[in-house]
């Protein structure tokens, strides 16, 4: 069998199973609880989130851990749009079905949404989304095939507050992490 959705799951690392068998079946504990046991588990979270803040150059409090991508992206997005407040927001037909929701959701709280159409082979032009671009984008999601050209159109047309979220997965050793970027006022995670 040939597995062609790693961007949905893949199986895990013989070296990340046996770093995390214990938190399976000997150190389960609740961290958010107030008893000894859970003290211990929220240490070991502590440390972790103090790792993946080090390899990606971030602060420990700047490293949120969420249930999975749905909830990472939901999350993400309407922190974003709500942080602006109003504005245009701008994706395209080939997202996942989790984050095509979550722009209807917003949409109906009176952001206005635009998608960028794929072609027949799930490509989408970067000109196509940079056709859509007016003068209220509050951000561009993309599933970061074309974030690069994306991010360079951008710079060279003046528009230098967009926030842009990118799907990019980035392995770090024994974990997965979204990537983040900050240049020039444009943000990627």
């Amino acid at each position: 069998m040939i597995y062609m959705d790693n961007a949905a799951t893949t199986p895990v690392h013989p070296k990340v199973l046996e770093a995390m068998m214990p938190y399976f079946n000997v150190r389960y504990a609740n961290p958010s609880g107030n008893y000894e046991f859970a003290r211990k588990i929220r240490k070991d979270v502590e440390n972790a989130r103090s790792i993946i803040a080090g390899t990606l150059g971030a602060r420990p409090e700047e490293i949120y851990f969420t249930s999975g991508g749905t909830e990472g992206d939901n999350w993400a997005v309407k922190a974003a749009a709500f942080d602006r407040g109003h504005g245009h927001i701008i994706s395209t037909n080939v997202e996942h079905k989790a984050m095509l929701n979550t722009l209807e959701w917003i949409e109906s709280q009176g952001f206005e949404k635009d998608l960028a159409e794929a072609d027949g082979s799930g490509i989408v032009a970067p000109d196509k989304i940079r056709r859509l671009i007016k003068n209220d984008v509050v951000f561009i999601i993309t599933s970061g095939v074309i974030f690069g050209l994306l991010h360079t159109f951008l710079i060279e047309d003046g528009l230098y507050n967009i926030i842009i979220y990118s799907l990019n997965y980035v392995a770090m050793g024994s974990c997965l992490a979204y990537s983040y970027v900050k240049t020039n006022n444009i943000y990627a995670s």
